[in-house]
């Protein structure tokens, strides 16, 4: 059983990217927890 859970953050920089990472562990069940912004406006 695997117990990891990933962390996930960013800046609105690197909004757009985080979203594509979210997408790729959703797609895969990779547990994480999105400590970023939650938008492109800086």
């Amino acid at each position: 059983m695997n117990n990891i859970k990933l962390a996930i953050a960013c800046d609105h920089g690197g909004y757009d990217l985080k979203k594509e990472i979210i997408a790729y562990f959703e797609s895969e069940g990779i547990a994480y927890e999105d400590f970023g912004c939650d938008s492109t406006a800086s």
